[in-house]
């Protein structure tokens, strides 16, 4: 946990220090509209309308309530030390209450709270604190999607605010080339979550129904249990040090399933350095060049996140905005002044 700290707080010093004032950019039907300060995306939320798109730069930005249906992208989750770009850095609790949100390329610092709303996409996004599905309906997640991100967990016994939380009866949750350190749903139902080339660790989950995991790498967090009753299955996927995870596999399609997957006893017998404690946002989750070509999904890629059709890549697909000058009044004629210098997507 300290390291982690101390990892974080170096991240929020060379943001501050080698980043131009934030700016957030808010296309609204044609017209572009700038924000600038550790407030520019709570103003440009607060702004903005459904369908509306947000634009962030490299810096510090105060986390907000996103309420409509928008899409907010960032410079990215990480630095980027070859193209010399500082991530975007999103501070606090982020809560989505909306139906069709993207949230691309940030470093979200706290809590991500995705409500009962479908078609929510968290892309490209490292998250630090808990990502869990709050609704008081009980009617669980639908259509939300995790991908390319990264989970950061740490342990500690206040499972319900540090964990990766599905509970709820989760209904169509879809984790596609992501980390996620600890998976967790408490007492609650999970049904159907659709796990592809990611890396999981399970910690106390409770009844997933209806559920696949493919081209995955897993591992427990809670000794060596068996996740995969409950008619759930596992295609292509490697346990790290958990012997009876695919014990009770079922079968499908007539075919017994249980003998594509795989077992190994440590975490070094298939990541480079991961050690399945390490919670840095620098860890890469490379395998071993042994392990990349023996461990092998039903498409012929390695297991885990850089395998399959969307391999792993920490760099948002979006432009990145060097600056943007809106002039505060418009000239006689009725023109105004706006100097927007971009950087095209790497």
């Amino acid at each position: 946990m300290k390291k982690f700290l101390l990892l974080f707080a170096a991240m929020l010093v060379a943001v501050a220090a080698t980043a131009q004032t934030p700016t957030a950019t808010l296309s609204h039907d044609g017209n572009v509209k700038c924000f600038y300060g550790k407030e520019a995306l709570v103003n440009a939320v607060a702004e903005s309308a459904n369908g509306d798109y947000i634009t962030l730069s490299s810096g510090l930005f105060t986390a907000t309530t996103i309420e409509k249906s928008i899409t907010v992208k960032g410079a990215g989750m990480s630095a980027d030390t070859i193209n010399h770009i500082e991530p975007t850095v999103i501070s606090g609790d982020v809560t989505i209450s909306a139906v069709d949100v993207t949230v691309e390329g940030a470093y979200l610092s706290s809590a991500l709270t995705l409500n009962h709303y479908n078609n929510i996409k968290i892309i490209s996004c490292t998250v630090a604190g808990s990502i869990a599905n709050k609704n008081t309906s009980n009617k669980g997640m639908v259509n939300k999607y995790f991908i390319g991100s990264k989970s950061l967990r740490y342990s500690s016994n206040n499972y319900s605010t540090n964990s990766f939380n599905v509970g709820c009866d989760s209904i169509n949750f879809y984790i596609t080339n992501s980390y996620v350190k600890n998976l967790y749903n408490g007492n609650k139902n999970a049904n159907h979550i659709e796990a592809t080339n990611s890396l999981i660790g399970f910690h106390y989950v409770y009844q997933i129904y209806n559920s696949s995991f493919t081209n995955c790498i897993l591992w427990s967090l809670t000794g060596t249990y068996n996740y995969f009753t409950y008619s759930n299955y596992a295609y292509y996927c490697v346990g790290i040090n958990a012997p009876n995870m695919f014990n009770d596999i079922v079968a499908a399609y007539g075919t017994e399933v249980g003998i594509t997957n795989t077992n190994v006893t440590n975490f070094s017998d298939i990541f480079k350095t991961f050690t399945g404690s390490n919670q840095s946002e620098f860890e890469d989750y490379a395998l071993t060049p042994t392990a990349a070509s023996t461990y092998l999904g039903d498409d012929g890629t390695q297991v885990g996140i850089y395998g399959g059709s969307m391999p792993f890549n920490p760099k948002p697909n979006n432009p990145y905005i060097t600056k943007c000058k809106v002039a505060e009044k418009s000239t006689p004629t009725g023109t105004l002044s706006v100097d927007i210098e971009v950087r095209p997507a790497q």
